[in-house]
């Protein structure tokens, strides 16, 4: 399956490192995003890539406390996909009011590498970023 490029996920980690954003903020120009042809592949893309940021502490649930507390991403992953839950809320609802939030670890890695600004979200991939998160999250295929 074709996956997001390395500047869509350093795009989002500038914003990430800046700002709370949602699921339906995440990677919006990855197959269209949130109205694109292909919404299922793009919202498979966006909750691997929240698990495997939460997993290596780079984001963090801005109101789930029990996503946190043990980087849960079977909680996470289920609920970004509505599975074996009793949950009332339509998903196309909890894909705009679940937030999220950059680490101090994230932070620190933004800015070691020069990219913590809105003006960086139009700056070239970054190598020094991608071999950081490669240390950092070694599991997570940014390629």
């Amino acid at each position: 399956m074709h996956q997001p490029s390395l500047l869509d996920y350093q795009r989002q980690l500038i914003i990430a490192s800046l700002d709370d954003f949602t699921p339906n903020d995440t990677l919006a120009n990855f197959q269209g995003g949130q109205y694109g042809a292909d919404v299922k592949a793009w919202r498979s893309a966006v909750t691997d890539f929240l698990c495997a940021t939460l997993v290596c502490g780079l984001i963090q649930a801005t109101h789930r406390r029990e996503i946190n507390d043990k980087r849960d991403v079977r909680l996470l992953r289920a609920l970004l996909q509505q599975e074996n839950l009793e949950c009332d809320m339509p998903i196309d609802i909890l894909w705009n009011v679940l937030y999220f939030h950059g680490t101090p670890l994230l932070v620190d890695i933004m800015t070691q590498c020069g990219l913590r600004s809105w003006d960086s979200l139009v700056a070239p991939e970054s190598q020094e970023l991608f071999m950081v998160l490669e240390q950092v999250c070694g599991d997570f295929k940014w390629r």
